[in-house]
C-alpha cells in the first residue's frame, strides 16, 4: 500500500508553472526523502499534500483518501511540520503539547508518550524559550506525533541544526516507523543526512519527479570507480585504451569504471611494467550526491536536446 500517491500533479503561480506533472508513490513504513534544489517545487508539493494548497490539476491521495475531497479525514490521521515550527516561547513543553491535544481531541495523557519518543520527558515543565534549536525541533516533531498519526510529513526537519542536533533528529526519524507504526515523508536538501536515514528517495527537478528509488536498490545499482593518481596521464590513458579500458582524466589522475577488485593487481602490475608512476589507487563508491548530480545533469541534457 502507498501512503502517498500522486498522479500528474500540477500547480502554477501567476502563470508560472511550479509543478508540471508530479508522480509520487510513497510505500507504507518508509522513511521517504523528497529531494530537490531550492525552487524545484518541494514545498508546494508538501502544501498540497497537507491541504494547505489546491492543485490546479492532477490527483493526490494521502492514506488512500483524496486530499481535496476528504481533507479533514486526512488531516486527522497525519502529523505535519511545514517549514519552521510555530512554538510559543513563554509556554512550557507540556503546555504547548496540550494545545495540540485539544486541537486533535486527544487525551492529555498522550503528552508524556510523545515526550518519551523524542526523549524530552525531563524538559516537560521547562519554558520553550530556554530550549536550544535542536530541542525546539524535537518538540515540534513531538507535536506531529500527538494522536499517533499514520503518516508524518516533515519539511526540512534538520535545517539550521548543529551536527549533534542533526544526528539526534536523524536517529529519531529513522526509528519512527518501527517505534510508532507510521510512515515518514521528509523533504531535505542535506544529501549526506538523507543517505544515512532514508529508505526511499525521489528527486524533483523543475517541477517533475525525474527519479524514484529504494535507497538500498540504488546503492546496489551504483558501480564503484577506481581513481588512479599517476604520471604521465596522457600516455597512461592511451595505454589503458589499448587494454580496452576507457578512462576519464581530471587534474591529478584517471577515473576507470567497470573494474572488480580482482582486476586491480594485474592492472597495476601492467602499468608499472610500462614505466607508469603510480602514486595512489583508490576505490570510490558513488554517494547519493553523485546520483543527485548525475540525475540532474541527465535531465538538463535531455531538455537541451529537446529545445
Amino acid at each position: 500500500m502507498n501512503v502517498i500517491q500522486t498522479e500528474q500533479l500540477q500547480k502554477a503561480y501567476d502563470g508560472l508553472a511550479v509543478l508540471q506533472g508530479v508522480d509520487l508513490q510513497v510505500p507504507q513504513g518508509a522513511v521517504f526523502a523528497f529531494l530537490g534544489n531550492n525552487g524545484s517545487g518541494k514545498s508546494t508539493t508538501i502544501r498540497i499534500l497537507t491541504g494547505l494548497l489546491r492543485a490546479d490539476a492532477g490527483k493526490a491521495e494521502v492514506l488512500g483518501m483524496d486530499i481535496t475531497r476528504q481533507r479533514l479525514p486526512v488531516l486527522a490521521q497525519i502529523g505535519a511540520l511545514v517549514e519552521s515550527p510555530a512554538l510559543y516561547p513563554n509556554l512550557t513543553a507540556a503546555e504547548c503539547l496540550s494545545i495540540a491535544c485539544r486541537l486533535k481531541n486527544v487525551s492529555l495523557r498522550d503528552i508524556d508518550r510523545v515526550l518519551d519518543v523524542v526523549e524530552m520527558r525531563a524538559a516537560r515543565q521547562r519554558r520553550i524559550g530556554q530550549f536550544s534549536l535542536g530541542m525546539k525541533q524535537r518538540l515540534a516533531i513531538a507535536m506531529t506525533l500527538i494522536g499517533a498519526p499514520k503518516l508524518l510529513i516533515l519539511d526540512e526537519p534538520t535545517n539550521g541544526l548543529d551536527p549533534q542536533g542533526m544526528q539526534d533528529i536523524r536517529t529519531l526519524i529513522q526509528q519512527l516507523p518501527a517505534r510508532q507504526d507510521c510512515s515518514v515523508f521528509v523533504s531535505s536538501h542535506l544529501l549526506d543526512e538523507v543517505e544515512k536515514m532514508a529508505s526511499h528517495v525521489a528527486l524533483l527537478h523543475k517541477g517533475r519527479v525525474i527519479a524514484q528509488e529504494n535507497l538500498l536498490t540504488l546503492k546496489q545499482k551504483q558501480v564503484r570507480r577506481l581513481k588512479l593518481v599517476c604520471h604521465p596521464l596522457d600516455s597512461t590513458a592511451e595505454l589503458l585504451e589499448r587494454m580496452s579500458l576507457r578512462s576519464e582524466q581530471d587534474t591529478d589522475g584517471l577515473w576507470l569504471d567497470g573494474l572488480s577488485s580482482a582486476d586491480l593487481t594485474p592492472l597495476l602490475q601492467h602499468l608499472l611494467a610500462h614505466d607508469v608512476e603510480i602514486f595512489e589507487a583508490r576505490w570510490h563508491q558513488p554517494s547519493l550526491e553523485d546520483w543527485f548530480v548525475g540525475q540532474q545533469t541527465q535531465a538538463l541534457e535531455a531538455s537541451h536536446a529537446m529545445a
